[in-house]
């Protein structure tokens, strides 16, 4: 049994989703669906979630757009990774966590907030645990 681990995840107020368009907080279902019109959504609970293949700076994993206020709005874009708990994969996603906040703080300014946890790797800890995050 592979053990996973939370590596990343980023929330911006807008994310680049094309050259010509952005997907951002507040948008309804159907304008992030104009922006991305292979996005499936599904129910969950209260919320609605759409989730998007991406690789970004070599790392397998995913966009996750969350729509709450009654299902009506978009109110959480991230990205997430999860990976085998290695070294070489640590190093991997924290190298591109850090990349993508680099990149996109140039974009849209200084995140509200950033958590650093443990960074770096512990073959002890086979649980789950964060390591970087930015909202």
């Amino acid at each position: 049994m592979k053990s996973l681990f939370f590596i990343c995840s980023i929330s911006f107020l807008s994310i680049m989703a094309s050259a010509q368009a952005k997907v951002t907080i507040g948008m309804t279902l159907d304008e992030v669906k104009k922006i991305i019109p292979n996005a499936e959504p599904r129910h969950e609970y209260t919320n609605i979630f759409i989730d998007q293949p991406a690789n970004l700076y070599g790392l397998e994993s995913q966009w996750k757009y969350v729509f709450g206020e009654n299902k009506k709005k978009l109110v959480v874009i991230g990205f997430t990774s999860y990976n085998a708990f290695n070294e070489v994969n640590f190093n991997k996603c924290l190298s591109a966590t850090q990349n993508i906040i680099k990149k996109y703080t140039t974009y849209y300014g200084k995140p509200d907030s950033i958590a650093t946890g443990k960074t770096k790797f512990d073959q002890k800890n086979k649980l789950d645990y964060n390591v970087l995050e930015a909202y």
